[in-house]
């Protein structure tokens, strides 16, 4: 009996080590990059950046460690709905007076909702992570255990798991466009992901995503509330896909995207800083990683020219 219960012990640590391994790995896979970040978010925050991927990758605060306190909210295909509920579930760690950076580009105010999107379901997954109930839309109890106890078993693909013991967490963003021709094929199919699919009706008019527009709002409203500053901002862009974008769509480009951004910097009195062709980015393809996400260096890079331009002194007062 003795014998019995010693295997049985071994064999049931050795599945939890396994399950685990398992969990670690699959909050290691792109779905979840970055989600880690929001396990130590520090309090008192001087300087913070919402958004999604453009946002994710566009701000490095490395070199500002040990003078401010900084957070990157910023997630891969995040809503600005969610920025929201980001916003509101750490609104008590910002320090009045701090800078909070809506970042506002080309995919976010269009389409439709996201519930209609095809990854909505695992892309919604990673919120159970670190978000409350009230926080997270469509909450499923089921689905809250199952990620709080085996979020693997929620991966479709199990090579994925495999993969992602292999890579480091920074090798996307270490990365730098090759050549010409690789910026360019990636350029057209930003365009497609960003504007040129599922984002237009019948009548082939783009959508405005209202709820989208409205969450900026809420945001905005909040930061005063909080005695923060909320500042609108587009990060660079490489020339080769602002072409891309300006060819293919050019209304909005010029005009759609601007024209929402300019009714609500009019109705709040919010300041908006454009960089999305900005000559100090636009050719120097090695501070990208492809034709619209800025690299780390290049996020570095941006990001001290944002502390300087922006920021300035406004947290010294």
């Amino acid at each position: 009996m003795k014998r019995f219960w010693m295997k049985g012990s071994i064999f049931f640590v050795v599945v939890v080590i396994c399950i685990q391994m398992c969990n670690w790995a699959y909050l290691r896979t792109d779905t979840y990059d970055g989600v880690s970040k929001f396990q130590d978010v520090p309090k008192q925050i001087d300087v913070c950046n919402l958004g999604a991927s453009h946002s994710m990758y566009g701000f490095n605060y490395e070199d500002y460690e040990g003078r401010l306190q900084s957070a990157n909210f910023g997630l891969g295909n995040q809503s600005h709905v969610y920025d929201y509920h980001i916003l509101q579930y750490y609104s008590d760690h910002l320090k009045k007076g701090s800078i909070i950076f809506i970042v506002v580009s080309y995919p976010m105010i269009i389409g439709k909702s996201e519930y209609t999107e095809y990854e909505w379901m695992s892309k919604n997954l990673r919120y159970y992570r670190f978000l409350p109930p009230k926080y997270i839309r469509k909450f499923d109890r089921k689905t809250w255990l199952e990620m709080k106890c085996v979020p693997f078993i929620h991966e479709d693909n199990i090579l994925d798991l495999f993969k992602s013991f292999l890579k480091s967490s920074d090798d996307k963003w270490e990365q730098e466009v090759k050549d010409a021709k690789e910026i360019e094929n990636d350029a057209h199919q930003a365009y497609l992901r960003h504007i040129g699919v599922n984002k237009s009706d019948e009548n082939g008019n783009i959508i405005y995503l209202q709820e989208a527009i409205d969450a900026i709002y809420d945001m905005i409203d909040l930061c005063r509330k909080k005695e923060a500053i909320p500042i609108l901002i587009t990060p660079p862009f490489t020339d080769v896909y602002m072409k891309e974008v300006k060819k293919y769509a050019p209304d909005y480009c010029n005009h759609g995207f601007y024209d929402v951004i300019e009714k609500i910097r009019q109705d709040t009195g919010v300041e908006y800083y454009d960089y999305s062709s900005d000559k100090r980015f636009s050719t120097s393809y090695n501070m990208f990683m492809n034709s619209d996400h800025l690299n780390k260096e290049g996020a570095r890079k941006f990001t001290d020219i944002v502390m300087e331009e922006v920021v300035g002194d406004r947290l010294k007062k």
